[in-house]
């Protein structure tokens, strides 16, 4: 009996529906931001810009988390129209910035430093984009989901000519302004 038949015979295959794959990769995406966010990783890279006054880390990881959740589900191609890919990968963006938009909220209401001291008022001020009320930087957190989400998954429709330059250009531009304080004395 060869391994590749015991292999075979023991291995339990999961069949997921390709909404329940948007759904799920959505929801793991939204608990790696919840994550990053509660452990204090986006509010250290929120002192961090990469394009001055414009965009920092913490932002920057923060929506290429929802974009990734796009680009997840558009990988895969379970959807046979482009419409219907879109839409899941909107579905992804919302459901991978809920966990972080819920975070935001209770914060706004309840501080939470006395369990994880990552959580301060720059963090809020963060979350929410400096808006006041808070409760709307909430919502355009869980607006901008589904619009990355989406941009995620239109991505990967785009031609493969356009789209690896494109790409190879955000990662270097991002590369770029993450090491601006070492590229500019090399540069000068």
């Amino acid at each position: 009996m060869s391994f590749e038949v015991v292999a075979a015979s023991r291995a339990e295959e999961v069949r997921l529906s390709a909404w329940q794959h948007a759904v799920r990769t959505g929801l793991q995406l939204g608990a790696v931001g919840l994550f990053m966010t509660v452990v204090g990783i986006l509010g250290m890279f929120n002192n961090r810009p990469i394009i001055v006054g414009l965009l920092t880390l913490g932002y920057a990881t923060l929506g290429l988390t929802v974009f990734t959740a796009g680009l997840l589900v558009g990988r895969r191609r379970l959807f046979p129209t482009g419409q219907q890919m879109l839409l899941a990968g909107a579905t992804a963006g919302l459901l991978a910035a809920l966990p972080v938009a819920a975070l935001a909220t209770v914060m706004i209401f309840y501080s939470l430093r006395f369990i994880f001291v990552s959580l301060d008022p720059p963090l809020l001020k963060m979350l929410t984009f400096g808006q006041q009320p808070a409760l709307l930087g909430v919502f355009y957190l869980l607006l901008i989901g589904p619009v990355l989400g989406s941009l995620g998954a239109a991505f990967l429709m785009l031609p493969d000519r356009p789209r690896r330059p494109l790409a190879g250009g955000l990662v270097a531009a991002g590369l770029a302004g993450l090491f601006q304080e070492l590229v500019r004395p090399i540069l000068a």
